[in-house]
């Protein structure tokens, strides 16, 4: 507006305002003269505004960015002026996660089902496998299989064997539960006891009250029969009394007893006329045997030989002897043809009749499988005989003579002792001079006949 030439003149003019600004400020500048008005800061909404309205863009350091979420996304927030990025939906594993990686926690729902393992029940997520109401499986006892909750457990039930009226089975102690069941078995309509142990009540079959055996099985019972009076059968004989009879009026059984007091009298002895052997065997004269040998023989006790001997003198044998037993008892000794268990005994032998009838009479028993027949009879061995004979007829002998002290004691054998003092006290068998028995010694035929003369006339005459 002044005149460069000093003259002092100013002049009117117009400057050419424009819009302008540099780092600091904004401002009306002339494109002229550069003179600057309406000179102001610039103006930013905040720390972090980079443009003023003037249109001038700064440059301002980096945002302050946080980690922030809202309900829908998660982000890179400025504190300073609320910039955003990174913008992304919240993530989740399923429908029932909760919380996004961000740090979002949702509300959600579960699907909840009841569910079950091998130890608890539960309601379980079908999305999440989420559990609650955790509870332990319940069971009645050791045995019961299945819980309330549907699950069903594998168990071993304690068996053991038991029955009832009807049948035999396994059962569990502990619930009850029964296998293996069986119908009882039985023998027949009559057996009580089944294999398992039960026993039933039965009743037998009888033909009537009186029948004692079961018609089923054979069972035996004691009954009593409805007898009638007792009946004398007129039986009666001089050696033993008669009997009578009564019989059951519903099975017809008969009992038959003896009639006690109904034996006839015997009739008087009649004495057999003594023979006289001395006229009889050439070889027996009038001795101290004389009268033992003639009685011996008149009753059918001894037999002479076929030579017409007697031979009193000599040793009688084992065979001898048993024989002369057997004819005290009227055995029927003439079938030779018979066994014994002797193996010196043979089938045929004159002696084999008596020996088989004296061992199966307990008479003698010989020396294991001998019997020795043709060995000479000791003393000691003729009173065991004599002994068992009477043993055999049912006869006790009687004690006559007081019970000697033979000085041989110790020599008659232990198996004989009884015997040999048995026979010395009935007055049958006598010792020797001297005062000795001499068990050992062999007996003569004469002095058998002596022993079974006393022997007949004391018990069986």
């Amino acid at each position: 507006t002044t005149c460069n030439s000093g003259c002092g003149y100013e002049r009117t003019t117009t400057h050419d305002y424009q819009s302008s600004y540099d780092t600091l400020y904004h401002y009306q500048e002339c494109s002229i003269c550069n003179e600057k008005i309406d000179v102001k800061s610039h103006k930013y909404s905040n720390a972090c505004d980079t443009s003023c309205d003037c249109g001038y863009v700064r440059t301002v350091e980096g945002h302050k960015y946080q980690a922030i979420f809202d309900s829908d996304n998660h982000y890179k927030e400025c504190s300073v002026c609320g910039n955003k990025i990174n913008i992304e939906a919240h993530e989740f594993e399923n429908a029932c996660d909760k919380t996004c990686d961000c740090g979002y926690t949702r509300a959600i729902t579960h699907d909840h089902k009841p569910a079950f393992d091998a130890t608890n029940h539960y309601k379980e997520c079908s999305v999440c496998g989420d559990k609650l109401e955790i509870k332990a499986h319940q069971f009645e006892n050791n045995c019961d299989t299945t819980c309330d909750c549907g699950y069903t457990r594998a168990i071993t039930h304690d068996h053991k064997p038991a029955f009832d009226a009807t049948e035999h089975y396994k059962e569990c102690n502990v619930c009850g539960n029964k296998i293996n069941i069986e119908a009882h078995e039985f023998t027949n309509a009559c057996d009580t006891n089944c294999d398992c142990g039960y026993t039933r009540a039965i009743t037998h079959t009888y033909s009537n009250s009186c029948d004692t055996t079961c018609n089923v099985c054979g069972n035996t019972r004691v009954t009593s029969h409805s007898f009638g009076a007792y009946v004398y059968n007129n039986n009666a004989t001089t050696t033993a009394d008669g009997t009578k009879t009564r019989k059951c009026s519903v099975c017809g059984y008969s009992e038959t007893i003896t009639a006690a007091g109904t034996k006839l009298p015997a009739p008087a002895p009649v004495e057999k006329p003594i023979k006289d052997t001395t006229q009889i065997f050439s070889d027996v004269a009038q001795d101290w045997y004389t009268t033992y040998v003639n009685y011996a023989y008149t009753y059918n006790i001894f037999k002479g030989n076929v030579d017409g001997t007697f031979k009193p003198l000599a040793n009688i044998t084992r065979a001898e002897f048993v024989q002369v037993l057997a004819n005290l008892s009227n055995v029927d000794t003439s079938n030779k043809q018979i066994a014994t268990k002797f193996s010196d005994v043979g089938i045929g032998d004159w002696f084999t009749p008596a020996v088989r009838w004296a061992n199966d009479n307990g008479i003698v028993a010989g020396y294991g499988a001998e019997f020795k027949p043709q060995n000479n009879i000791t003393r000691e061995q003729m009173c065991v005989m004599i002994v068992n004979y009477a043993k055999y007829r049912g006869i006790t002998l009687s004690v006559v003579e007081a019970k000697e002290s033979f000085a041989d004691d110790r020599a008659i054998s232990s198996w004989a002792k009884d015997e040999v003092y048995a026979c010395q006290m009935a007055d049958i068998v006598n010792g020797k001079g001297g005062g000795v028995f001499d068990p050992q010694g062999t007996g003569l035929r004469a002095e058998a006949s002596v022993i079974f003369t006393k022997f007949h006339k004391a018990y069986l005459k």
